[in-house]
């Protein structure tokens, strides 16, 4: 009897740990809703005109404008312009002070816009040498294309208003030889939408030598290969190597590369074979992106989260991180018995921010 009394406990016992395992708080408590990004699962196509191929996300829109060497792509989501690829060959004429843009002026109110000064007159200025200051410019150049002719009057750069850097990362190209200044950073904007955003940007700015008039050194700048990719900073961390993929997939077509490197030689014997140019700027790119301070990373999620109003947490059974509108925790902390997973703590290692955050804890 008491050998058959041992077996019922033991099978009992045995059962109960059965039942338990895998249960993380009351099977029968309140559910947690957890919104998975939208961002997560974008699928991808394949994108071709008559001068590249490249892999770009499904449903975005693609323009394109210049030829040869100004050759320029930008796609993005028509629902969240934060999110956006852009690779634009060569951005020029470049001023490279007040001075130069005055005397371009009175000259062209002088001579009636005589010897192209009708173009370098409302060029736009870049007086601190600094290659990646471009991107804090783009509302000027699509003023600028917008007053040259009609083939570009309804173009636009990419909104990015509020542009503020908050890394620089070691970048150079086969192009530094002959480069006033190269450069690549991440940073922060608000999109056309005044979305909070964040993104990786490129660039390499050209000075072709000095021509002074009266004191003004009139001999434009050109930048090269200005590249970026972004979305908003909620969404980059998790969309940052799609995007990272998409732009090192451009590959040019032989007859456009053919055709870009003769217009090349034809107007300046320091240009470069143009595909290798772009090619190599990519590689630099991604390179660059790799070499970056991981605790930069941390420090930008971090960021994200305070201006957005989140808290960082993750679940102990399962190590996935969740984000969630600030003071959800405390109320679910208070409580957690009454919920169907009690294992949701707040994130105190940093390292758990180098992922991308698994969803949104929704609020209720």
């Amino acid at each position: 009897m008491k050998k058959i009394l041992s077996s019922v406990i033991i099978i009992s016992m045995c059962l109960a740990l059965v039942s338990c395992s895998g249960s993380t708080g009351n099977s029968s408590g309140e559910d947690i809703e957890i919104a998975k990004p939208d961002c997560a699962d974008i699928s991808t196509e394949t994108y071709e005109d008559n001068a590249l191929t490249m892999t770009v996300p499904s449903g975005w829109t693609v323009e394109t404008y210049g030829s040869m060497g100004e050759y320029s792509i930008r796609c993005f989501d028509p629902a969240d312009k934060s999110r956006q690829i852009f690779c634009y060959g060569c951005l020029s004429p470049i001023l490279k002070s007040k001075e130069a843009k005055e005397w371009y002026r009175q000259y062209s109110q002088a001579t009636g816009g005589g010897y192209g000064s009708d173009l370098f007159a409302p060029a736009v200025v870049l007086s601190s040498g600094r290659a990646t200051d471009i991107f804090k410019k783009f509302d000027k150049l699509t003023e600028y294309v917008n007053t040259i002719g009609s083939q570009y009057s309804n173009f636009k750069y990419p909104v990015m208003d509020s542009f503020k850097v908050i890394e620089e990362i070691p970048y150079s190209t086969p192009m530094a030889s002959y480069a006033k200044d190269e450069g690549c950073i991440r940073a922060t904007f608000d999109s056309e939408e005044g979305i909070f955003s964040e993104g990786l940007f490129a660039a390499t700015l050209v000075d072709a030598g000095s021509y002074e008039y009266f004191g003004a050194d009139t001999m434009p700048l050109a930048v090269y290969c200005a590249t970026g990719v972004s979305a908003s900073a909620e969404d980059f961390l998790i969309m940052q190597d799609m995007l990272l993929e998409c732009v090192n997939s451009i590959s040019f077509k032989d007859s456009f590369v053919q055709q870009a490197n003769a217009y090349s030689n034809s107007v300046t014997a320091a240009s470069l074979n143009y595909a290798a140019q772009v090619n190599s700027a990519m590689d630099s790119y991604m390179q660059s992106w790799e070499n970056r301070q991981i605790t930069n990373d941390r420090i930008a999620e971090k960021q994200s989260d305070a201006i957005l109003g989140y808290d960082r947490l993750y679940d102990s059974s399962t190590g996935e991180t969740y984000r969630a509108e600030t003071g959800w925790y405390e109320m679910y902390d208070a409580d957690r018995g009454s919920y169907s997973n009690t294992d949701i703590y707040m994130v105190e290692d940093d390292a758990m921010y180098d992922k991308a955050y698994s969803g949104t804890i929704m609020y209720k």
